[in-house]
C-alpha cells in the first residue's frame, strides 16, 4: 500500500492534465467520444478500490443497513445499544463519530436504503452515485444544447472538461462516493432549467430538483433567495408571469421536501440532533475562521482581569487555565427558552461561556455577515442565479469552520457554467485539508497547519481580488 504522502502527491499530480486540457486553446478541439470515455474510465478505475481518503461512505452504507432493518435512522446513534445487532466486524469499526446520530437528510437516506435493500456495500453506492452523476450531466447537456441562446459545441466541450475530469470531482464522487453529489446535480439542474426553460412545467421540473438537492443536503437552500429574487428573464413577458414561475417552483420544491421526511417524522426532536452537533461543534481546514477565532480568544483573554471578578453583572472567572464569563442577569430567559444543562445533579440555565466558545460564537457571526454581504452582491449587482449561486458558496466555504474538499466540489459545476477560476483554483488547493487526514492516520489530532491554511486560503483571496478587479462590469437587466 501506497504511504499517505504519495496517495497525496498523486492526487495533486492529477490536476496537471486537467489544468492543460482546461487551459489548452480549441485548434483541435476533442471529440465527445473521448472525452465522455475519459470521463467513465476515470470513474470506473476509483469506483472499485476502497476508500481511503475518507470514512463517510462507511456511515452511508450503516445509515442504510438501520433503515433497511425497519429503524428509523434518526432515532439512535451508531453506539447505541439498540442498534448492537446490527454490528459487524467489516462496517462497525470503520463508522466515524458512532456517537453522533445521522446527519444526512431524507433523500440521502433513502439512497443509502436502496443500496442496503440491493445488497451493496460501499462499491454499490458509489455506482449510484455515479449514475446519479451522469444523469444530471447528461439533463444538463440536454437543456442547454436545447434552449436559446444554444451553447456551441466548443462551449459545451469546455464546461463537460472542467466539471467531468476534474480530478477533485471525480476522486471525491467515484473513490471516496461522497454524497454531495446527490445534492449538487439537482441544484445545477434545477438552475439550468429555471433560467433557460420557459414553460410552467420546466419551473415545476426545477422546483422539484430543487427540492430534491435541499433534501438531500441542505447547503442548497441558499440558492432560493437568488432564484425568487432574479430579473425577468428574457422569455418572461409580464412580472406576473414571472411570478407564476416563481411560486410553482417553491411550491414544487416544498412538495418534495415534506414529503421526504414524512417517512422519518417518527424521530420527533431527534430528527436534526446529529446535524445540530455537527453545526455547532466540529471544526478544520478553516482559514479565515480560525484567525477570528484564535484572535477573539487571546483579546479576551487579555482584556480579562486577573483572578475572579465582576464587570457590571457578568461574573469573569479564571478555572483551569481559561477565562469563564458568566451572564446571571439572562438566567431567567435562558430557563424559559430552555437552554439549560445538568450540573451537580441539578438543571442550570446555560448562561456560562469559555473565551474560546464566546471567540467562535464571533467568528460565526463575522461569517454569516461576510456571507450576507456575498448574497446582498450577488443579488444587487450579478442578478444571475447561477454566478449568484456560486458567488454566495464561495464566500461561505472561504469563510467557513469546516471545509472539506468536497464541500468545495460544489463550485466546480457551476464554475464550469460561469468560467469561475477563483472556484477553479479552490479546487486544487483546498487538498491542503488532507494534510490533516494524515496527521490524523498518524496518530496526531485533524489540524492543518496554520501555516499551510494561511497559504490555502490566501491564494484563493489573491486569485478572487484579482478575479473580481479584472470582470466585467455586466449586470443581467430585465427586458424592458
Amino acid at each position: 500500500m501506497l504511504p499517505d504522502s504519495a496517495i497525496l502527491s498523486l492526487y495533486a499530480a492529477l490536476f496537471v492534465p486537467w489544468a492543460w486540457l482546461v487551459l489548452r486553446s480549441d485548434d483541435k478541439p476533442l471529440a465527445w467520444s473521448r472525452l465522455i470515455g475519459a470521463a467513465v474510465l476515470a470513474r470506473l478505475a476509483l469506483v472499485f478500490i476502497e476508500p481511503m481518503l475518507s470514512d463517510d461512505i462507511f456511515r452511508y452504507v450503516w445509515d442504510g443497513r438501520v433503515a433497511h432493518a425497519g429503524i428509523n435512522p434518526y432515532l439512535h446513534a451508531p453506539a447505541s445499544e439498540a442498534l448492537a445487532h446490527l454490528r459487524d466486524a467489516q462496517l462497525w469499526p470503520k463508522i466515524n463519530h458512532p456517537e453522533v446520530p445521522t446527519i444526512y437528510p431524507p433523500v440521502a437516506q433513502m439512497l443509502f436504503w436502496l443500496n442496503a435493500a440491493l445488497g451493496g456495500g460501499t462499491t454499490l453506492l458509489r455506482l449510484l452515485l455515479v449514475g446519479v452523476e451522469a444523469a444530471g450531466v447528461g439533463f444538463v447537456w440536454f437543456v442547454l444544447s436545447r434552449t436559446r441562446p444554444k451553447l456551441d459545441e466548443s462551449a459545451l466541450k469546455r464546461a463537460f472538461i472542467i466539471y467531468a475530469l476534474c480530478p477533485l470531482v471525480v476522486v471525491e464522487v467515484a473513490w471516496s462516493g461522497h454524497v454531495d453529489v446527490l445534492a449538487w446535480m439537482p441544484l445545477v439542474a434545477a438552475l439550468v432549467l429555471m433560467v433557460r426553460a420557459p414553460t410552467y412545467r420546466a419551473a415545476a421540473g426545477a422546483g422539484a430538483l430543487f427540492g430534491l438537492s435541499i433534501a438531500a443536503k441542505f447547503l442548497g437552500v441558499l440558492a432560493l433567495p437568488l432564484v425568487l429574487l432574479a430579473p425577468r428573464a428574457r422569455f418572461e413577458s409580464t412580472l406576473a408571469e414571472a411570478a407564476r414561475r416563481r411560486v410553482i417552483f417553491v411550491a414544487l420544491a416544498a412538495v418534495v421536501i415534506a414529503v421526504s421526511y414524512m417517512p422519518y417524522l417518527d424521530a420527533g426532536s431527534k430528527l436534526f440532533s446529529g446535524f445540530g452537533t455537527y453545526a455547532s461543534s466540529w471544526q478544520g481546514n478553516d482559514g479565515p475562521f480560525r484567525a477570528l477565532a484564535e484572535l477573539s480568544e487571546e483579546s479576551l483573554e487579555r482584556w480579562a482581569p486577573p483572578g475572579n471578578t465582576i464587570v457590571g453583572e457578568t461574573r469573569i472567572n479564571r478555572f483551569d487555565g481559561k477565562v469563564i464569563f458568566t451572564f446571571p442577569q439572562y438566567d431567567e430567559l435562558f430557563s424559559e427558552m430552555g437552554w439549560t444543562r445538568t450540573w451537580r445533579g441539578m438543571e442550570v440555565p446555560s448562561t456560562s461561556f469559555a473565551a474560546d466558545q464566546i471567540a467562535q460564537t464571533v467568528a460565526k457571526l463575522v461569517a454569516v455577515f461576510i456571507v450576507a454581504l456575498a448574497m446582498l452582491w450577488a443579488l444587487v449587482m450579478r442578478r444571475d442565479p447561477i454566478a449568484g449561486t456560486l458567488l454566495v458558496l464561495l464566500a461561505l466555504f472561504f469563510m467557513a469552520p469546516v471545509v472539506h474538499p468536497w464541500y468545495v466540489a460544489w463550485l466546480v459545476p457551476l464554475a464550469a457554467l460561469r468560467r469561475s477560476k477563483t472556484a477553479l483554483v479552490f479546487a486544487f488547493v483546498v487538498l491542503a485539508a488532507y494534510v490533516g487526514w494524515m496527521n490524523a492516520r498518524a496518530g496526531g489530532s485533524w489540524m492543518v497547519p496554520h501555516w499551510l491554511v494561511a497559504v490555502e486560503f490566501g491564494v484563493v483571496g489573491v486569485v478572487w481580488l484579482w478575479e473580481s478587479i479584472n470582470s466585467p462590469r455586466t449586470t443581467a437587466r430585465a427586458p424592458r
